[in-house]
């Protein structure tokens, strides 16, 4: 499809100066690091590396307002590097409207209802950092203003690595927002209960991930125990997204190329599925009660579960767990049959339509790509993504996942050149609810996992076709 052919079309160029950089409605709660905002008209593009004007020339302050979800880290990440900022653009007031997080870690439902709300009514923010899985919804229903013109003034380009600027261009050839790093799924798995199964550590080399068949003798030989002893080989997540990256090693796709077809009934997709299935059905997977009981990442950090996929942000989490209490986990490359497949995942700041100083507000965001900003976020915590300033790029590897050995580490960093474009459409969220009331049935077994898939792309389809009109 257009999308996967030109983002990663511009992912290889990333891939290939990062590889020569290394070698060489939620509430939302308003912080007071500035007053809010106040209508104005938007001026001209301009270079992002100039200094900010002030509003109208008039030397009053330009006010701008910042949205996003957060939980208590990015809280202080973002009033730091916010302070900072405007410490240097001195004409710059920056309020940070923070919506609060629906679910542990960071969720975008209370975002998503914010933000929707305020271009409802005609109140836009002037900066967004979006989840990825939305901004081909805002963008296609006009909330996002198109950066294109923006990035082809920049005199800064080169501080970023060859393409990353592009890296969420979306269908209709254009970009909307900018990723604040390069992340991607992998898989996780407790080195102490591989230990005592007498399993060999799975490979994070790509080209030698274990097969798909591999991960199911695994999953089974590492199960064990009654009740409350019980140790789980995997956790099975039956969510289109984290279940993507066994789908692509055997082969399977979501959409066609063009999305405008589900392909989830395919040969590849139903065995993908009725492997993941029956795994939680024979006891290898915890069930849907047993994760209310325990969420599968205490599992994981108590012992009683074996592996699951993951986004890189876990290691921190993970690595404090290993101090405590003796945890021992690594990172492996996603099963294949013939070849390992991740992919991509980049939340993104975008500029709404409407914003008051939309030149502001793209500089703005290469204010919070900047090699100061990065600093401030690395210094508070280890970083989790790999940046897309290539300033960056060396003296964030030096302390990135520090826990984990560098072979390990290079399962991020060779990503890029095992990735399938991710199927996040506008279409994504109707598609996400759809599938999810398919997968619930489908892991009690009330329908067969071929059914379900059917009864699931029949439905998708029917979305798809309703959407594109």
């Amino acid at each position: 499809m257009s999308i996967g052919n030109k983002r990663f079309g511009s992912l290889a160029l990333c891939v290939a100066l990062l590889a020569l950089a290394c070698a060489g409605c939620g509430s939302g709660e308003q912080s007071a690091v500035g007053p809010a905002p106040e209508a104005d008209s938007s001026p001209a593009v301009e270079s992002a590396a100039q200094p900010a004007a002030d509003s109208a020339g008039t030397g009053e302050k330009i006010q701008m307002n910042f949205l996003t979800t957060s939980n208590e880290e990015w809280e202080k990440k973002y009033g730091l590097m916010l302070e900072d900022i405007m410490a240097r653009n001195p004409n710059w007031e920056i309020q940070y409207n923070k919506v609060a997080s629906t679910m542990s870690g960071i969720g975008w439902d209370g975002f998503n209802q914010k933000f929707l709300s305020l271009m409802a009514a005609g109140t836009p923010p002037d900066l967004v950092y979006a989840g990825v899985a939305f901004i081909p919804q805002y963008s296609s229903q006009g909330f996002l203003t198109e950066l294109d013109p923006y990035i082809d003034a920049m005199d800064n380009k080169d501080d970023f690595t060859e393409g990353s600027l592009r890296l969420l261009e979306q269908p209709d050839g254009k970009v909307y927002a900018i990723g604040d790093g390069i992340g991607s799924i992998m898989m996780y798995y407790n080195k102490n209960l591989f230990d005592d199964a007498g399993l060999a550590y799975p490979p994070a080399d790509y080209n030698n991930a274990i097969s798909v068949e591999q991960y199911n003798e695994y999953a089974r030989a590492l199960s064990g125990g009654e009740g409350g002893d019980r140790v789980f080989g995997a956790y099975v997540n039956l969510h289109l997204e984290r279940s993507t990256p066994m789908l692509f090693g055997f082969g399977g796709k979501v959409f066609s190329d063009d999305q405008t077809e589900c392909l989830l009934d395919s040969p590849e997709s139903v065995e993908c599925y009725t492997m993941l299935s029956n795994l939680i059905l024979d006891g290898c997977a915890p069930n849907a009660s047993q994760l209310k009981a325990m969420p599968s990442d205490q599992m994981f950090m108590s012992g009683k579960l074996g592996m699951y996929f993951g986004p890189p942000h876990d290691v921190a989490p993970l690595a404090a767990a290993a101090e405590e209490t003796g945890l021992r986990f690594g990172v492996a490359a996603t099963p294949k049959r013939d070849k390992s497949e991740t992919f991509l995942f980049l939340d993104g700041y975008g500029v709404p339509t409407g914003a008051a100083h939309p030149e502001e507000s793209f500089k703005l965001i290469t204010e919070l790509l900047g090699v100061e900003a990065g600093r401030i976020a690395n210094e508070l915590a280890n970083p989790s993504v790999i940046p897309l300033n290539s300033k960056l790029v060396d003296e964030t590897r030096a302390i990135m996942y520090s826990y984990l050995p560098d072979e390990e580490k290079n399962v991020w960093y060779d990503a890029p050149q095992h990735c399938s474009s991710f199927p996040f459409n506008p279409s994504w969220n109707k598609v996400v609810d759809v599938s999810m009331a398919t997968f619930d049935i489908m892991a009690i077994g009330e329908i067969t996992p071929e059914e379900g898939m059917k009864k699931m792309t029949a439905e998708i389809d029917a979305i798809l076709a309703s959407d594109n009109k």
